[in-house]
């Protein structure tokens, strides 16, 4: 019975690690930094918070090369950005 919470408590800490990564109270901005390594890059700008995100191989990725959620892969920039300034 122990396994239920803390299997409950993964999908809960996976699922809310999504939205509000850059920020939070909605995008503020959307910039086009042109090419980062033959790459469109864009810096989004919450009203709290900001980052950079690429577009390498229809999937979008941090300022790092880290990947974010298939989930968001098919998102426009607009949706995507609303999705990370929750």
């Amino acid at each position: 019975m122990k396994l239920i919470p803390i299997t409950l408590a993964v999908v809960f800490t996976a699922t809310t690690a999504i939205a509000g990564q850059l920020g939070s109270g909605g995008v503020y901005s959307i910039k086009n930094n042109g090419n980062i390594a033959g790459n469109p890059s864009y810096t989004i700008t919450c009203s709290s918070g900001w980052g950079v995100v690429i577009r390498k191989d229809s999937k979008w990725t941090d300022s790092s090369g880290n990947t974010y959620s298939d989930r968001l892969w098919n998102l426009s920039l607009e949706d995507f950005a609303n999705k990370m300034c929750e």
